[in-house]
């Protein structure tokens, strides 16, 4: 099966991103990302949060940034006070929060947990779209991600996400599947962000193709993103 989705119509799944190092961020680069988003209308900008001043108020495009980004490794009360910092200068913006991976695989599972149901109730009492950065190509077992998927969906997350892109292994298509099986087979309802390692639009149709074959719901941005900085290039 080939998804009959045209370039144009994929862009309105796109989180446009620019997450390289902060130190090599120059004005024009987010000048650059916002004339794009707008172009391709696109379904969000994700940024740095230091930068999101630079994308300017008359901008349609909804505002996304990260926060514990990316290693997972911030105390919970510094990741609410960064949240508290960006809705009080940008209200409404996309939080794309990295769960704290390391702590959980390492063993402390309870506190990683506790972590990522603290910034669910918080981004909650904000009503601000959260998606929850899982870093699945450090996973080596497909039932562990699953399970521990399952977890952080009793806890109320409505998005998943893939990767950071900061991994040497980003989404791949084992977690992928592993991740929609779940939500599909889960009584509470939440969507899926594939990034890391997405280059191109050919690769946005095998990973849609994917997603289809087990969930059948008509794809729209509220449930299904793809996070990605150069897939423009295969245009």
């Amino acid at each position: 099966m080939r998804s009959k989705y045209s370039y144009k119509e994929i862009m309105h799944f796109v989180d446009l991103t620019c997450l390289k190092d902060p130190d090599e961020i120059k004005k024009e680069d987010i000048d650059a990302l916002v004339a794009e988003a707008e172009l391709y209308k696109v379904a969000a900008i994700c940024v740095w949060p230091e930068f999101l001043d630079w994308i300017p108020a008359e901008c349609t495009i909804q505002k996304a940034t990260v926060v514990n980004f990316p290693m997972g490794d911030q105390p919970v009360e510094e990741v609410q006070q960064m949240i508290d910092d960006i809705m009080e200068k940008h209200p409404g913006t996309e939080i794309d929060y990295v769960f704290p991976y390391q702590q959980y695989w390492q063993g402390d599972k309870a506190m990683a947990i506790q972590h990522c149901q603290t910034i669910i109730e918080h981004c909650a009492e904000h009503e601000v779209k959260l998606k929850i950065i899982l870093e699945t190509g450090v996973v080596q077992n497909i039932v562990h991600l699953q399970t521990l998927a399952s977890q952080l969906i009793d806890l109320g997350a409505k998005m998943l996400k893939t990767s950071t892109g900061k991994t040497p292994v980003g989404a791949t298509p084992e977690a992928v599947k592993a991740l929609c099986v779940t939500m599909h087979n889960h009584i509470h309802e939440c969507g899926i962000k594939i990034s890391g390692g997405i280059h191109n639009y050919s690769e946005v149709l095998e990973y849609l193709d994917l997603i289809l074959t087990i969930i059948t719901e008509k794809p729209t941005p509220d449930w299904l993103r793809f996070g990605c900085s150069q897939l423009f290039n295969d245009l």
